[in-house]
Parts: structure tokens; sequence; C-alpha cells
């Protein structure tokens, strides 16, 4: 009876211990990828004097030099256009037109895509958080919650 009795009280210990076993915490997401575009263009227009006209938009850029971009920019047009088609037809994509402005021979304006990081300016805010890498967030941040 005594063994019976210690065997019943250790399975509610081990469910106890369980029970208070924390989760990790999950980083916020702003955290690791800032502010959101929409979050920055919504602020942005509040504060500027033309933020009230119809013609007002925030776009991100890249300013480059000592670059070719005549081809980049023809390759983003034909993306335009396959997008558009793509939506004339109903074909379910995501494509992700942007602008390339050629400025002279050897320069230009790159439209940086939204909310996007470098991969190392993302491992840099990772190693702040002591994670690893990208597979050890997306283990953490996407993780199996219901078990």
């Amino acid at each position: 009876m005594l063994h019976d009795e210690k065997v019943g009280d250790a399975a509610p210990q081990k469910e106890a211990a369980k029970d208070e076993k924390k989760e990790e915490p999950v980083i916020p997401i702003k955290d690791i990828f800032g502010e959101s575009l929409e979050d920055k263009c919504d602020r942005i227009r509040e504060a500027s004097p033309y933020g009230g006209l119809m013609s007002w938009k925030l776009i991100q850029v890249i300013v480059k030099q000592g670059c070719d971009l005549r081809q980049e920019q023809f390759a983003t047009q034909l993306i335009s256009q396959f997008d558009q088609i793509f939506k004339q037809h109903k074909v379910r994509t995501w494509l992700m037109p942007y602008e390339i402005i050629c400025t002279g021979p050897d320069s230009g304006l790159l439209q940086c895509v939204p909310d996007a990081l470098s991969l190392d300016s993302l491992n840099q805010k990772l190693k702040k958080h002591n994670i690893s890498g990208l597979a050890e967030f997306f283990s953490q941040y996407f993780r199996d919650k219901t078990g």
C-alpha cells in the first residue's frame, strides 16, 4: 500500500512541475523587423505639411552610383507587365514590382521592397536577442503552440 501511495503522489508532483515550466517568451516581431512601412507612412504623413495631398506618397529608395541600372530597370518593367497580365487574367500569383529610375549612365534610384531587411541586419538584431540565426528564430517564433 505504501508503495502505491508514493507512486500516486509522484504523478501529481510531475504534473505540477510540468505546469510550472514556463515557455520561453517569443520576441516581439517589432523588435526584430522594426516599424512597418505602413505605420511609418502614417506617422510621417501626419507630420508632413503636404500629408493632406492626394498625390502624397512615401517610398524608400537606395541611391546607387557606379552601376549601370538599365538592365535592372528593363527587368522590373517586364515584371510589372507580367503582374498586370496575371491580374487581368485572374491568375493567383504575388509579384512585387518596384521602381528603378536611371538618373545617369552609372547611377540611379532603386525602390526598396517594403518591410524588408538585409540578412546581415537581421542576423545582427537576432544576435542581440541571443538567437544564433534564422533557423532558431523561425523555430522559436513559429513553433507549434498547441503542444
